[in-house]
C-alpha cells in the first residue's frame, strides 16, 4: 500500500465519521423538535379542554 494509499482511506473513513455524525446529529435534533411539537400541542389541547 503506498503513502498516498493509505492517505485517500483515512481521508475517507474521516468523511464516513463525521457524516455519520452530522446524520445522527440532525435525527436527534428533529426528534428532539417533533417531541417539542407535540407536547406544544398536546399542552395547548389540554387547556381548551380544560376550564
Amino acid at each position: 500500500m503506498t503513502p498516498r494509499h493509505s492517505l485517500l482511506l483515512r481521508q475517507v473513513r474521516i468523511l464516513i465519521g463525521t457524516s455519520w455524525i452530522g446524520c445522527t446529529a440532525l435525527a436527534g435534533a428533529a426528534t428532539a423538535q417533533r417531541v417539542d411539537a407535540a407536547t406544544l400541542l398536546d399542552d395547548d389541547l389540554q387547556t381548551r379542554i380544560s376550564p
